[in-house]
């Protein structure tokens, strides 16, 4: 989170929670090369109190924006998860991180079937697809960090 939770400098990059600015990068992981896209949407619809001033209308904005983005992108994915969780979690709540893996080990187990459909759709004659993709990642990682200045 900018601001707040420091960069991770991992070689010569700065790595930070991609989820900052875009939720589902779906199009990143075409990019990369992945034949499928599973996506996990980890929003949570929840009533918000009506905005009390200027401050609280600029980020009610800002959050509206943002979960429109994310819906866009996660149509896109061929199959989105969408755990359910026991309470609303805030986003610096991480005595809740049990609550978040059990959510999301539960919906995995709920739609393990369309989750093997999916899966099985990527798998070509050539070999594995998972390790076709991870080979072409890291080649296109390579070379887009080795042509930066």
């Amino acid at each position: 989170i900018a601001g707040i939770v420091p960069s991770l400098p991992s070689g010569e990059l700065l790595l930070a929670d991609g989820a900052y600015t875009d939720q589902a990068p779906v199009d990143v992981a075409r990019s990369l090369g992945y034949d499928v896209v599973i996506a996990v949407d980890p929003g949570q619809r929840a009533e918000r109190a009506m905005p009390r001033n200027g401050i609280e209308i600029v980020v009610r904005a800002m959050e509206i924006c943002h979960a429109q983005h994310a819906h866009l992108r996660f149509e896109t994915a061929d199959l989105v998860l969408r755990p359910t969780f026991p309470r609303l979690i805030d986003t610096l709540d991480f005595a809740a991180r049990r609550d978040c893996v059990a959510a999301g080990v539960r919906v995995v187990r709920e739609e393990r079937a369309r989750l093997e459909a999916r899966l099985a759709t990527g798998r070509g004659a050539g070999g594995c697809f998972e390790q076709r993709a991870a080979d072409r990642s890291r080649r296109q990682l390579a070379e887009r960090w080795s042509a930066e200045p």
